[in-house]
């Protein structure tokens, strides 16, 4: 907005009283015991400006603001610049509005102060300077959570209003204006209906001609704005707040995860994908959004269906089979294994030593003790005899039935192993056999000891199971009795079930 010719030399007369203030700070500032930049600036034989990168001029600029472009200017911090390019940083920032402590600063990587009144009258004209002070006085007049500027074009003064009224009256020209939107009072219209035709179809234009929203006012002060490129992080020239254009939401809390996802849906949402203008975008949000609701509804029956359908089936069918099982489990678990289970280890054999404390002809006993079978590779001198069993609950299996005399301990196959004793009282065999029945490379580390008697436990059963245990073998004891007309097969068959029943589940 042009300023009057009153206006004008009244920023000039506070110009001058500025300056003299400035002077007077330089002149108290000289007295300290700091080293100047002038000096700083002599000091450096291959000072260059940290803008344009070339060697400095050699004239120094003055305090004043009417320099020669051919000199250097020297900021209070030290460092020292071309007066054209310090000059053209300071007046790019003051048209920027960017005059806050934190961005009007020595262009310096390393330094990064803010510049003071002095450095400003060293490197900007006089309308450039003015126009500094004009923007510091609206600056801390908009900080002002009641201040509002005249709406009439030809008056912007400064007024301090009550929040408690709706309108306000400047005192100047006597023009009221709203204090919610700022513009001229508009009674029994809203703060929308009231703005200016042609900008509001202006802005509709604009925002149906790119793909997402153009124009839109600051969600701070409510500053209209009109963003035709860059990126989304967007920053008021009036108020100086930062949000992002997208979704509305202030940067300092854009970063976290639930603003980013809100802020990928307004974008989706707003994508001209779909459709080429906004009616056209609302009613396919429209059927999509009914879709997606049907959808989600149906899947929702559907689940709900199969739980209070599936649910109750599944216990109908899985408790009853669990019960069954473990009643199983209780009257059948000491007493049984079950087949699936053994079967594969009763097919790798079973070796039955039989022990005897007094000599007998094995050749007549070993077979004895099967109904059908033969000597190991048809050798009865190998001492080693093989029986062929067919149990009603393990199916056919093969046994060998060793004796002290068998020359094949050491190389006889089988998942289960044990040792016949002929009576409770009685010794184990030689630690030699021991070692030909349970090799040290034998994988499954169990033997069974099996007694022709009831239950019973002396010293020689503990001192045998003792024995055993030093030689890392795993002791099962087993009595099966013999009843008087049991014969030798049926005893046999007898104590294999006893040492299959005895096999730990898994």
């Amino acid at each position: 907005m042009a300023m009057t010719a009153t206006q004008r030399v009244m920023l000039h007369v506070e110009l001058q009283r500025a300056m003299t203030a400035f002077k007077s700070y330089v002149d108290e500032r000289q007295e300290e015991p700091t080293v100047e930049p002038e000096d700083a600036v002599r000091a450096s034989s291959d000072a260059m400006c940290l803008i344009c990168l070339d060697a400095l001029p050699s004239a120094l600029a003055a305090e004043s603001m009417e320099v020669t472009e051919d000199a250097h200017v020297a900021l209070h911090c030290g460092h020292a610049y071309c007066k054209a390019c310090i000059k053209q940083y300071v007046t790019t920032k003051i048209d920027n509005r960017e005059i806050e402590a934190g961005q009007l600063t020595c262009p310096a990587l390393d330094c990064k102060q803010p510049l003071d009144a002095m450095d400003l009258l060293k490197t900007t004209t006089e309308a450039a300077f003015l126009k500094y002070l004009r923007f510091q006085r609206d600056m801390e007049f908009e900080k002002m959570p009641h201040g509002r500027h005249c709406p009439s074009a030809t008056c912007n003064a400064m007024i301090e209003c009550n929040p408690s009224e709706k309108t306000f009256q400047c005192p100047t020209c006597k023009t009221k204006g709203c204090f919610k939107c700022g513009n001229t009072s508009h009674p029994f219209r809203t703060c929308d209906q009231a703005l200016d035709r042609m900008y509001v179809s202006w802005e509709r234009s604009v925002n149906a001609s790119c793909a997402t929203k153009a124009v839109s006012p600051c969600p701070n002060c409510s500053y209209r704005i009109w963003k035709n490129e860059g990126c989304q992080h967007m920053t008021c020239r009036k108020c100086r707040h930062e949000w992002c254009w997208c979704c509305g939401i202030t940067w300092q809390y854009h970063n976290n995860w639930m603003a980013k996802r809100y802020c990928w849906l307004t974008q989706m949402l707003a994508s001209r994908r779909w459709g080429p203008c906004l009616p056209v975008r609302i009613v396919t949000q429209s059927i999509a959004l009914t879709l997606l609701t049907a959808g989600v509804f149906v899947g929702g029956v559907t689940v709900a269906a199969s739980f209070v359908v599936g649910v109750p089936l599944a216990l109908l069918y899985l408790v009853p089979r669990q019960l069954i099982r473990t009643f199983r489990r209780y009257r059948f678990g000491h007493k049984r294994v079950k087949l699936h289970y053994l079967a594969e280890k009763v097919q790798r054999g079973t070796h039955i030593f039989v022990h005897s404390e007094s000599p007998l002809d094995w050749a007549t006993v070993l077979p004895s003790l099967s109904t059908s079978g033969g000597w190991r590779g048809n050798n009865p001198q190998s001492g080693q005899y093989v029986a062929y069993v067919a149990s009603p609950e393990h199916g056919s299996f093969v046994a060998y039935l060793s004796s002290a005399e068998s020359t094949l301990l050491d190389a006889t196959p089988g998942y289960f192993r044990a040792i016949l004793m002929p009576s409770p009282t009685a010794a184990l065999p030689p630690p030699g056999i021991l070692d030909a029945i349970a090799p040290p490379n034998m994988q499954e580390r169990r033997v069974a000891l099996v007694y022709d008697t009831e239950e019973m436990v002396v010293p020689e059963v503990q001192t045998a199971v003792r024995t055993l245990a030093d030689r890392n073998l795993h002791v099962q004891v087993l009595f099966v009795p013999r009843g008087e007309l049991v014969t030798a097969p049926e005893y046999m068959t007898a104590v294999y079930a006893a040492i299959f029943n005895a096999t730990p589940r898994q």
